[in-house]
């Protein structure tokens, strides 16, 4: 699939710095979970993104296009990092 994050979910505006990420988002795959309770967002992100704003985003996600439903966004994420993050450069 690989898709922009604007592109599978057109019109989600996000808020300050949630917003500018979308950019470094990418979305592979979209599916629901074994009890089709939650959507699953498989992403690659190509920059750090720090849980609290993923969560930002999924709520932003659930309020405008599964409000209503008995589904939750869950994004599961992917990093391609460029070469300059290492672990021991992530750690410090």
């Amino acid at each position: 699939m690989d898709k922009s994050f604007s592109e599978v979910f057109p019109g989600l505006k996000g808020e300050g710095y949630s917003a500018s990420c979308f950019r470094f988002m990418t979305v592979s795959r979209l599916r629901y979970s074994a009890d089709k309770t939650k959507l699953l967002i498989d992403t690659r992100l190509d920059r750090l993104i720090g849980k609290d704003v993923l969560k930002k985003i999924e709520t932003e996600i659930n309020a405008r296009f599964l409000a209503g439903l008995s589904v939750s966004a869950l994004i599961i994420e992917q990093y391609r990092l460029p070469s300059p993050y290492t672990l021991s450069e992530l750690l410090q």
